[in-house]
């Protein structure tokens, strides 16, 4: 069974940017294999992952419904194409595209979904960049998940962003194993952060993530010198690998920590 690490929070404070640093710190420890999902409409992890733009599951939702042969069920079908969508790297990328179309996608959302289960159960890591805001969190797109980061940027209504979100996971009962608070764009953790939501620590602003991106460079090849990697590095080293990559076991069959 994948470990699942969701990254949320409001729109423009830089999840993109974290789920790019986290995936390069989970392929220095060398651990397993990883699958990155973005589940932004406005797909763009590929840019900073230095990957091609992928098929999207829209499109392939869209396809199933006006392309799907005669002679091939619908299981099949989404199955050869959540294959074909998956870019592959030194990670997998899989987006998953804009909403629904017209009419009703229910049987092909559903059978989707069953076949997404089974193709993620190869891999050992899902890094899933989420949609802004929260209606990831009231789809309960975000079911079965490990730990969910959630960025924070220095204006105060991210943070209140992220404490609607802890609210919607207790409402609807979502299975998040753990939440912690990243702060993107801070030296430090502002006075005004007042919460009881765990805080991993502050990645300071890099320039070199803005040159990186300019140029379309991978965010993967970034040096150890970069201080925003530097600072996550540090973070999880000290507040989350001890405690949760070090007790994890690629494959292994039940949760590796316990719910809030």
């Amino acid at each position: 069974m994948a470990y699942v690490i969701a990254i949320s929070g409001k729109g423009g404070v830089g999840k993109t940017t974290i789920t790019s640093l986290i995936i390069k710190y989970l392929l220095s420890l060398k651990k397993g294999s990883i699958l990155a999902v973005d589940a932004d409409p406005s797909f763009n992890l590929h840019f900073l992952l230095g990957m091609d733009a992928p098929k999207t599951l829209g499109q392939l939702r869209e396809s199933a419904k006006k392309d799907k042969p005669n002679s091939m069920d619908l299981f099949s079908f989404l199955e050869y194409g959540i294959n074909m969508a998956i870019s592959e790297g030194k990670i997998d990328l899989l987006a998953m595209g804009r909403k629904e179309g017209k009419g009703c996608y229910c049987s092909v959302n559903n059978a989707l979904r069953e076949k997404l289960k089974t193709v993620t159960k190869s891999y050992d890591y899902i890094v899933i960049d989420n949609e802004a805001g929260i209606e990831h969190i009231s789809r309960q797109t975000d079911a079965f998940v490990d730990i969910m980061f959630i960025v924070i940027d220095p204006s105060k209504r991210s943070l209140i962003t992220a404490q609607t979100i802890i609210s919607l996971i207790k409402e609807l009962e979502n299975d998040v194993g753990k939440v912690y608070l990243i702060g993107n764009k801070m030296n430090e953790i502002p006075n005004w952060v007042k919460t009881d939501i765990p805080f991993l620590g502050a990645i300071p602003l890099d320039p070199m993530l803005q040159k990186y991106e300019d140029e379309n460079l991978s965010f993967l090849s970034l040096p150890e010198t970069s201080i925003a990697y530097q600072e996550l590095s540090k973070c999880f080293r000290q507040n989350w690998e001890t405690s949760i990559i070090s007790n994890y076991s690629p494959c292994k069959e039940s949760r590796s920590i316990e719910k809030n």
